[in-house]
């Protein structure tokens, strides 16, 4: 297979000959000057590297000249070329496999970018979704509307998900209501189930865990769940999950 390589020239100050070989590494920069004239905290190349490491290339200062600038280098396997041909036949393997279709969800999430990915997860799954904003919206919504299942965040502005759980359970919710929580720690986990929530899944949400835990309660509602995410090696209704490629989901 062949490589994908790109030359990366910026019209910086350059480097010196000796904070060359100090570049990669994290938290390091040219001098302790850089910090406070550009910010930055020394992560950028060292994360670069690394992910075009775990890609199968690198990256690498192919020259530098001080005042002038710094030539990088980044090479990486390049990945076999798919005809129109293959990709239509692919969307259409994939529009087949809808394991939430017609699925009325209220996803409560008070950040746009969780909204608008995890909005495009469910929808890509075949969901019907609702967003509220916050925990009292949640709550208003939930209570008036028809949704199989809540997506509920627990850190939210006003009134937080294990505040509005609590009070749809009060009010006599049945519906399950699952937890998205930043803590990965399994006492997180607990507390949640404990308020309420039948199942807890921690940020980032893969699309696998998101729609399987959900598929899972569908067809078992009253079942209350593991504390950990699916088993990643799970099928749902027999069906293997194709997880959605960028460019196949619209807005």
């Amino acid at each position: 297979a062949g490589r994908l390589e790109l030359h990366i020239r910026d019209t910086g100050c350059g480097i010196s000959k000796a904070a060359q070989e100090r570049i990669f590494e994290a938290f390091k920069q040219a001098d302790s000057s850089t910090t406070r004239f550009y910010g930055g905290t020394g992560l950028g190349l060292a994360l670069s590297r690394k992910l075009a490491r775990l890609l199968g290339g690198d990256i690498c200062l192919l020259e530098s000249v001080e005042g002038q600038g710094s030539v990088f280098l980044v090479s990486i396997p390049a990945l076999a070329l798919v005809t129109k041909h293959q990709a239509l036949a692919k969307t259409k393997d994939i529009e087949r496999v809808l394991p939430l279709e017609g699925m009325r969800i209220l996803l409560a999430d008070d950040a746009p970018d969780n909204q608008l990915l995890l909005g495009r997860f469910l929808a890509h799954a075949g969901a019907l979704v609702e967003v509220a904003c916050d925990g009292h919206e949640a709550i208003n919504k939930a209570s008036a509307g028809n949704f199989e299942l809540v997506l509920m965040d627990i850190q939210m502005p006003s009134c937080d998900g294990f505040t509005a759980t609590r009070q749809l359970r009060k009010q006599g919710y049945i519906q399950p209501i699952v937890a998205l929580t930043a803590h990965a720690m399994k006492e997180a986990h607990d507390e949640a189930l404990s308020a309420g929530f039948q199942a807890c899944l921690s940020k980032p949400v893969s699309y696998r865990d998101l729609v399987e835990t959900l598929s899972n309660l569908r067809r078992r509602p009253e079942q209350r769940l593991a504390t950990e995410t699916p088993n990643s090696k799970q099928r749902v209704q027999g069906e293997e999950l194709v997880e959605p490629h960028p460019r196949l989901i619209h807005s």
